[in-house]
């Protein structure tokens, strides 16, 4: 099973604001977008590293990430939003086998000063 995320941010890359909440709904859909339950997928990691690939933020299920209706909500509190530039974030799902799937988000994540 093909699956992809119903995430459209309004700008590419998706640009957040420093120290800011960082708060968004991810559905998921199959091959010929229909909708794909959330429940299906036990864990999810949610992260946001550097163009070296260190991790500056994880989020993982009941720790940031959580299913609100059919869809996964990511949070990243203000307080871990600390840093300036361009990173990768990305979104994977672990399957009920407990498999890793492709990740269903990666992109760029621009963070600007709100000054």
């Amino acid at each position: 099973m093909g699956i992809s995320a119903n995430f459209q941010p309004a700008t590419s890359p998706t640009t957040v604001y420093q120290d800011t909440d960082l708060i968004f709904l991810v559905s998921v859909t199959n091959e010929v977008g229909g909708a794909v339950g959330v429940a299906a997928f036990p864990a999810a990691e949610y992260v946001i590293s550097d163009s070296a690939g260190k991790v500056l933020v994880s989020k993982s299920m009941g720790d940031g990430v959580s299913i609100v209706g059919h869809a996964l909500e990511i949070r990243v509190p203000d307080s871990e939003l600390t840093f300036l530039g361009t990173y990768m974030h990305q979104l994977i799902l672990t399957n009920t086998l407990g498999d890793k799937l492709p990740p269903i988000i990666q992109e760029e994540l621009e963070v600007l000063s709100v000054y």
